[in-house]
């Protein structure tokens, strides 16, 4: 069985910060897997995962929050939480691969939990 599927380009009109900030811990994982056997494929994983992230960060919309986009995104993401741990996800890969001690602070700095 095949459910449509639309395109949508992810810019600040269509911001979805959620959705973004999963692509860019998607490309830094990636970047992870191919570290050893495609090295060059690797780095530009990394590269654009930087950018996805920095793009989601700098631009902070939840998909659920922007009628521009929602109707084609729900069903197939459905996130009803925010767009913060997606975010935070996005730091922990992009950690992981760069060591780059920023992603470390982001994380530090935007992990805090509010309850109730």
């Amino acid at each position: 069985m095949y459910a449509p599927r639309t395109v949508d380009t992810n810019e600040v009109r269509n911001m979805a910060s959620d959705v973004t900030g999963e692509t860019a811990a998607a490309r830094a994982a990636s970047s992870v897997a191919f570290r050893s056997s495609h090295p060059g494929y690797a780095e530009k994983l990394l590269r654009i995962s930087v950018g996805v992230f920095d793009f989601a960060d700098g631009y902070r919309l939840a998909y659920s929050d922007n009628s521009n986009i929602k109707k084609g995104i729900y069903p197939f993401y459905c996130d009803f939480d925010g767009y913060q741990d997606e975010l935070l996800g996005g730091a922990a890969w992009l950690r992981r691969n760069s060591q780059a001690d920023s992603y470390l602070n982001y994380i530090q700095n935007n992990g805090k939990i509010t309850c109730c």
